[in-house]
Formats: structure tokens, sequence, C-alpha cells
């Protein structure tokens, strides 16, 4: 979510058949980094309980919210089990899910149900090999530059996500643009909402003009608080123009009763 990319590690001791995974977080290099300004340092309590025996380990976003979780594949000598790491950590900040679909329509079914009877149109499935960056401002001013391929590899055992995730750290700014390439087009969009799910229709592939990029906002929770916070001081206003109202009127209507007897007194 900071924007550095963190890695997941299995490892294992010498003469030890218990392997275990490991998160190699990207942090801040202090010293003995030479030219690099980054590194990275094992959390070797990060992913408990899967303390042993985790013959892999991969990301994946479970809940669609843009913080990466785990799929742990643990093994106890006769079989493997697949199990899931939720990671807990409430993070401030904000992030952009960028999918890259192939555009292509199943022949026999090119339209399927959506909800209330609507129909909608297949796009085909996430395609390998496609170019993603983005371009956006720091609170500091300064110029972030990130890039991705999704789905680098196709290899035996290769767990890939099948989307691009960028963290923007605590950036509330918008995304200056998001360009996506693929056989030699590219096309750009820009004004990207932070915390959004883009997904392109790279069709068709030689006229980038024509591709298509639909956005899925994602609200988060300081724009929850935010909402909440408003809510509740438009009832506090409300409340108090209702009090002042009413004393209005409870003035209003003793002058009237007194205005009434004193010209009953004057006209005695």
């Amino acid at each position: 979510m900071d924007g550095y990319p963190d890695i997941l590690a299995t490892l294992a001791q010498e003469n030890v058949d218990h392997p275990q995974s490991f998160l190699l977080e990207n942090v801040a290099c202090q010293s003995g980094c030479g030219k690099f300004k980054r590194s990275y340092a094992i959390k070797w309590t990060a992913l408990s309980p899967f303390r042993n025996g985790t013959a892999m380990a991969a990301f994946f976003d479970f809940y669609q919210d843009g913080i990466l979780d785990c799929i742990l594949v643990t093994y106890n000598g006769t079989h493997y089990q697949a199990g899931a790491f939720k990671n807990s950590l409430d993070y401030d900040a904000n992030f952009i899910k960028v999918m890259v679909l192939t555009g292509l329509t199943n022949k026999h079914s090119q339209m399927i149900n959506g909800r209330v009877g609507k129909k909608r149109r297949t796009y085909g499935t996430n395609l390998p090999g496609p170019s993603i960056s983005y371009k956006t401002t720091t609170q500091e001013g300064n110029l972030r530059h990130g890039v991705s391929p999704q789905m680098p590899q196709s290899a035996h055992f290769s767990l890939n996500l099948p989307y691009t995730i960028f963290g923007l750290g605590r950036t509330p700014n918008f995304v200056d643009s998001v360009t996506v390439g693929l056989s030699n087009n590219s096309r750009c969009w820009t004004q990207i909402i932070p915390n959004s799910q883009m997904v392109v229709i790279p069709w068709p592939v030689n006229q980038a003009w024509k591709w298509k990029a639909q956005l899925f906002v994602t609200p988060s929770k300081l724009i929850l608080m935010s909402v909440a916070a408003l809510t509740a001081v438009c009832g506090m206003i409300t409340v108090i123009i209702g009090v002042l109202h009413w004393k209005e009127r409870q003035e209003d209507k003793k002058e009237r009763l007194s205005e009434s007897h004193r010209f009953h007194f004057d006209a005695m």
C-alpha cells in the first residue's frame, strides 16, 4: 500500500524438512546498501500461525479492497492443503487496481444475465503480458511513476496476481494518468480516482482509440467516516435550527398575546 513491492519467500534451514514462508518487507535502507535506497527486512512472525511445513505462498486480494492477503499451501508429508491468511492491518493509504481483459467474446454466449434481468456482454478473461503504468503527485509535490506487467509468467506453479495493484501511499490526489500498452499500441486515461478498480478492454487491439475502460470505486474508511461526520454535523445544525425556530414562535406568540391585552385595555 506504500507503493513499494514486498516479496513472499519460502525458506528452509539446511538439513531441515520443514520449510516456512516469510514476508520480506520493502523498507528504507539505513546503512550498508551502497547506491540503493531501499532493502528487504524479513518479518519472521508476520504470517503466524503458519509456522512450519509451508510449501508455497502467494499474494491475493480476497475482499477486493486493495489490501493483499496471502494464500499458503502446507505439506504434512502425505498431502497438500491450502490455507488463507487475512491481512488485518489497518492501512491509511490508497491504491489503484488495473485489470486488462482480452476483449474476445464467446460465440455461443456473448451475453449473460445480470442483475434485474439485464443482459451484459462478456469481454473475455485476463490477458497476459500488457504493460501498465501510472503517474501521480505525492503530498510533497514529487512525481511518482510506477510500471508493472500483468501476468508476466506462465510457467509451472506461477502464482501471479490476475491483475495489477499499485500502492499509492497517503496520496489523496487523483492519479494523473494510467497508461496501458499492448502490441505496440497504448492508450492513456487521466484523472483516475484513488481506491478504484479499473477494467480495460483493449479491443480492437490495433485501434487503441476504441479501447474501453470501466471504473469501479471502492470507498475507503476515511470517506465513510467523513460522510458520517458530515451527517452528524448536518443533524446537529438541523436540531439547533429547529430549537431556535420553536423559541422564536413562542416569543411571537407572547408578543401577539401582549398586544391583544394592550388593545383590550385601551378600548376600556
